[in-house]
């Protein structure tokens, strides 16, 4: 596992043995709320809080975890479980079938994860957490600037590593940029068959929140324009494929322009 993961984990976790393990039992706390409302970042900034003034530690006592909800994948975190659950397939954390624990499994490893929580302040993961936040609100809102410079920032300073050469490299800025929007719609789907095509990317809201926001088809392009990508959306009919699912769409067509080496937007929305 690549260090800046395990140490995003290693917050969650830690989380777990500090607010409310007593004699192997857990408590529910606002923490653990707000964890699983806001994912990893937001667990990071509680265990930051935690931190002042005294030192967060992981105890090795037990806690209680739903092994059930974990998706097997790397991307759908819900919740404190699915991320213990992932660490119980690594074998970073030991699993109590009977009494349905977690645990640390030994000193070596408590050590290690007491070591990265003391050694981070995850201010870049709380930072991260509010620019996508502030992109996501910005595609609602319809503001193409505002997205395409948002898109731009994250590309610059989260995922730089990644070289641009194609959509599919876009592609990959995309998912990490739009992490926030899973509190309010289902992981995104790629290439969504759509009878005459692949949609890029379609994020379908979830039911709690399907008439507050709107479904997003996202269509990329690279070094084309974005009124392309907008047109191919409408060509292709690719919104009557999620017609059924959602009540209000947003079409974002972005494109990076090699040229000018900037991200571009436009966003049009149908109404239902």
């Amino acid at each position: 596992m690549k260090k800046h993961v395990f140490v995003a984990m290693a917050a969650m976790i830690s989380m777990a043995w500090m607010t409310g393990c007593s004699g192997g039992e857990s408590k529910e706390t606002a923490a653990d709320t707000k964890a699983e409302s806001s994912g990893t970042a937001a667990a990071a900034e509680e265990t930051e809080k935690a931190g002042d003034g005294s030192e967060a530690e992981a105890t090795g006592a037990a806690v209680d975890v739903d092994v059930t909800s974990f998706q097997n994948d790397t991307v759908s975190f819900a919740n404190r479980d699915d991320v213990l659950t992932y660490l119980i397939h690594l074998g970073y954390l030991a699993y109590d079938q009977d009494r349905e624990q977690v645990f640390i499994p030994n000193e070596e490893i408590r050590h290690e994860l007491n070591n990265a929580v003391k050694r981070n302040k995850w201010n870049e993961m709380i930072t991260f957490q509010k620019e996508s936040a502030d992109l996501l609100d910005a595609t609602l809102d319809m503001d193409e600037k505002a997205v395409a410079d948002g898109i731009e920032r994250i590309h610059q300073e989260y995922s730089s590593v990644i070289q641009y050469n194609d959509e599919n490299s876009l592609s990959s800025v995309l998912t990490i940029a739009y992490l926030s929007s899973m509190q309010y719609y289902f992981q995104p789907v790629r290439e969504l068959p759509t009878g005459r095509g692949f949609a890029d990317f379609v994020y379908l809201p979830k039911p709690e929140y399907r008439t507050s926001y709107p479904a997003l088809l996202v269509e990329l392009k690279w070094n084309k324009s974005t009124d392309t990508a907008i047109e191919q959306i409408w060509d292709k009919k690719y919104p009557d494929s999620i017609l059924e699912y959602t009540g209000n769409i947003l079409l974002v067509g972005i494109n990076y322009n090699k040229k000018t080496k900037e991200h571009e937007c436009r966003i049009e929305k149908i109404k239902r």
